[in-house]
């Protein structure tokens, strides 16, 4: 905790109001962050799953993951678009997470 006496002036504000004004921005730039992520998210796939929105709380995790996951999904690769799909079906039946097995089947066919 910083204690900062009133009676001490500072030609630039005392190190209370400075740091506190660091603070203040840095606290700003950080909530405004997950929600601009969720917005691109939301924007790109078209919905929020719950993975996503627990990330939400962890910004700069949740900006790498969305980036290797378009990456890997979407971009251009060694492998087709449909295998990749059928790929993550595979891994998803295999621990058994429905909800991924409908999401990949539906790309799949698409």
């Amino acid at each position: 905790m910083l204690i900062c006496p009133k009676t001490m002036e500072y030609p630039r504000g005392n190190q209370c109001q400075r740091l506190q004004s660091q603070v203040t921005k840095k606290a700003s730039n950080e909530n405004d962050c997950p929600q601009f992520l969720l917005v691109k998210a939301l924007a790109s796939c078209g919905r929020l799953d719950a993975v996503t929105q627990q990330m939400g709380h962890h910004p700069r995790y949740l900006d790498s993951f969305l980036k290797m996951q378009h990456y890997l999904l979407h971009m251009d690769g060694p492998l087709p678009f449909d295998c990749r799909h059928y790929i993550a079906i595979m891994a998803a039946a295999r621990h058994q997470c429905w909800y991924l097995v409908n999401l990949h089947s539906l790309q799949f066919l698409r």
